[in-house]
């Protein structure tokens, strides 16, 4: 049987001849800032949550996953189990039979990253962000509220995409102007009159 930890000594003055008892350990966990016998790596505290199919969450899922197990279970077919049961149904179905053979580990994060992880499926993500907002149904300031923050974060991220232009497309524009109220429209009608030039959705945005 292996020898258990003793408690490691106080730094400073050597009190090996002092016989005065050993005051009782702490409860709960410690440890030693200084290392020693009993020092042991910590399991990371983080969960991972499923991963839905929406790309935008893929990049931090696979990054998450990856820190967790790969490390402790490399090389262990437990890898694949883990790695189907924290992706959804939709998911699932779309991998398809590479779930179906534990040695597929490496060739269903290929999968993943062809159908999740491309620039282009990100941005037309950003795009179906923007057209995908609600119609405003009435004009409280809580709807509204809403509606200015979902359409100012998709304007954010699509400006930062290859389909940027869409910003400046007409159609877009009236794709939004179309969600607004009848009296945000009018009031929007005025501005573009006022502007004497074609207004986009950035200038919804503002």
């Amino acid at each position: 049987m292996p020898p258990t930890c003793s408690p490691c000594p106080p730094l400073g003055d050597d009190t090996s001849s002092d016989t005065t008892p050993e005051p009782p350990p702490a409860t709960g966990t410690s440890n030693h800032s200084h290392g020693g016998c009993c020092s042991r790596p910590r399991t990371p505290s983080f969960t991972i949550q499923p991963f839905d199919g929406n790309p935008k969450n893929y990049a931090r899922f696979k990054a998450k996953f990856r820190a967790l197990y790969e490390n402790e279970y490399n090389g262990s077919p437990a890898l694949l189990f883990m790695l189907e049961d924290l992706l959804s149904k939709e998911v699932r179905n779309e991998i398809g039979e590479c779930l179906a053979d534990e040695a597929m580990y490496s060739v269903v994060w290929e999968r993943l990253d062809a159908v999740y992880g491309r620039t282009e499926v990100m941005d037309q993500t950003y795009l179906d962000d923007l057209l995908q907002i609600p119609p405003l149904k009435n004009q409280d300031a809580a709807s509204l509220k809403t509606f200015a923050n979902r359409l100012h974060g998709a304007v954010v991220t699509l400006s930062q995409s290859r389909y940027a232009h869409e910003l400046h497309s007409r159609t877009t524009l009236m794709a939004m102007e179309a969600k607004l109220t009848t009296y945000l429209k009018d009031k929007w009608n005025e501005k573009r009159k006022r502007a004497g030039a074609e207004l986009n959705v950035l200038d919804l945005d503002d």
